[in-house]
């Protein structure tokens, strides 16, 4: 990402095989199984610093590491506290020039948001360092997807 830091992000797995997505747009749990990108795997972010930020979904409720990390991530929160702030992470696990496109995602209590298995269900905030599966691909969403507030969410 460089300088740049986006408004609008979706996040895929490691492996590329799999988006993060606010199950019902947000009010569930947040899975890592899509396998394309539309409006319930995109986030706008709103960035709190440098490198902390909030995640808001399509219903306009916020991403939690449930007690601050160490259990499941949901999308149910209406405002943003310490469990609904995370830090961003810039990765580099090495290949292709790309590194600086992958992030991890920090929670309150120091623990990393993982897609368990890679991808492919269950996302929590449970690991204490940073891998394949805490590691993250950041795609910026085209401009004519349906943003936050089907929104009219400000």
């Amino acid at each position: 990402m460089g300088d740049r830091t986006p408004e609008w992000a979706a996040f895929q797995t490691d492996d590329r095989s799999s988006y993060l997505c606010a199950e019902g747009g947000g009010g569930h749990e947040v899975v890592a199984d899509r396998p394309a990108l539309g409006t319930w795997e995109t986030f706008r972010l709103k960035w709190l610093s440098q490198n902390t930020l909030g995640l808001r979904a399509f219903n306009g409720q916020y991403v939690c590491a449930e007690g601050g990390g160490g259990h499941e991530v949901v999308a149910n929160r209406d405002a943003l506290a310490e469990w609904e702030t995370f830090v961003w992470r810039l990765v580099s696990l090495g290949g292709g020039g790309e590194e600086t496109k992958q992030v991890a995602l920090q929670a309150a209590n120091g623990q990393y948001v993982c897609a368990e298995g890679g991808g492919g269900g269950e996302v929590n905030a449970n690991r204490d360092e940073i891998g394949s599966w805490e590691t993250f691909w950041v795609v910026i969403p085209p401009e004519n997807l349906p943003r936050e507030g089907g929104w009219g969410i400000p």
